[in-house]
């Protein structure tokens, strides 16, 4: 069987999608079962392979705006996939987006719907053409893969797909993540952040979807019981001006550390250092930081709502997203409640072992061969 995959992920300082891709790509290659993979990478910016059998993985590069290409795909037929990386069986978009094929199977990977259940929390700029191209390539496709059974319900309820079109392999927690002592991760989160007070941590973009607004109320109302400092790490997104707004308002300066994006391999100091971790978002695909959180042994407060209590089972403390007062008394509970704290713990860490790269890349070469072998 031969296979192409869209690579343009793989980029360096890879982020959520890119890590997918080359953990997907890692294992499928490892396991030598008979199928040719050839990438097709369509960005301005180089191809990191690093870690990857390259031998294994012929790329084809084309350097121009992914955008740029997507929009002369729109418009033409002219160049279908196989004219890039040759007589595929199947070729797999594994960004949303599919490019024009002769006669290639088509399987395509869905992060999420989040920009269709909850559009009051993502930019227009991403809501409307987001909308448009997944009902249009989710009735192209012939095979669609997500990270979740609450994302396979979205596209059944949303889109009309049919349940049997849609396979479920769920992620894992990136590979370079594990507990570090304590004393060890404090020390070194003090000398690469200046972090050197207990804290609470949350691990994300900065935009409506996470909902911050809740996180800093929330722990503004613990602040005089507890004494730690509310740890943020993330790239700012879309409207996070309000975030920074409400820490003025509540008077969160010296208490709220906004330290900007963490590379995930060096993710597992802050994680390991931290009393709990928070992640009160209105909607997740799948929810990766409260995975990696638990992995580092950091107890976990989520929310209860998409894929969350799917993911993450009875090893966290779940609330609703719109009650920034349970949350507030949730997370008080777990940073004085070391017998909780220790429950959580070992939770965390014997559910983290229910997620495996390597079985997420065996349901995609199964989903993969009943698509091409029919």
């Amino acid at each position: 069987m031969r296979v192409g995959i869209d690579v343009s992920p793989l980029v360096p300082g890879r982020t959520g999608v890119g890590n997918y891709v080359y953990y997907l790509l890692k294992y499928m290659l490892e396991q030598e079962d008979g199928i040719e993979f050839s990438g097709l990478a369509v960005t301005r910016s180089r191809v990191d392979l690093a870690g990857l059998p390259a031998a294994n993985l012929p790329v084809k590069h084309i350097r121009m705006p992914t955008r740029l290409m997507y929009a002369l795909w729109n418009r033409s037929a002219l160049f279908p996939v196989e004219r890039l990386v040759g007589d595929v069986d199947l070729y797999h978009g594994t960004n949303f987006y599919l490019p024009p094929a002769r006669s290639a199977k088509l399987a395509l990977t869905i992060h999420d719907l989040s920009f269709m259940v909850h559009p009051q929390y993502s930019s227009p700029k991403i809501v409307g053409p987001f909308s448009k191209r997944v009902r249009r390539f989710s009735q192209r496709a012939d095979l669609i893969l997500v990270y979740s059974e609450a994302t396979r319900a979205d596209l059944e309820r949303l889109l009309d797909v049919p349940r049997d079109k849609i396979v479920a392999a769920p992620m894992a927690v990136d590979d370079c993540l594990a507990p570090v002592e304590r004393d060890r991760a404090r020390a070194e989160v003090g000398r690469r952040w200046g972090l050197h007070n207990p804290y609470i941590l949350f691990v994300g973009m900065l935009e409506p979807r996470k909902n911050i607004p809740s996180i800093l109320r929330a722990f503004d109302a613990i602040r005089d019981t507890v004494n730690h400092d509310l740890v943020l790490a993330g790239d700012k997104g879309w409207e996070c001006r309000e975030i920074f707004r409400l820490v003025d308002e509540l008077g969160l300066r010296d208490r709220a550390r906004f330290i900007g994006f963490v590379p995930h391999t060096e993710l597992a100091p802050l994680y390991s250092a931290a009393d709990a971790f928070v992640f009160p978002s209105f909607y997740e695909g799948f929810g990766l930081p409260p995975l990696e959180a638990m992995k580092c042994g950091c107890p976990v407060v989520a929310a209860d709502n998409s894929s969350m209590p799917e993911v993450l089972g009875d090893a966290a403390l779940l609330v609703s997203a719109d009650d920034w007062h349970a949350l507030a008394s949730t997370m008080e509970n777990v940073l004085t409640n070391e017998r909780l704290r220790s429950d959580l713990i070992t939770r965390g860490l014997n559910r983290v072992q229910s997620f495996s790269w390597r079985r997420c890349a065996e349901q995609t070469i199964a989903a993969y061969r009943r698509i091409v072998e029919g």
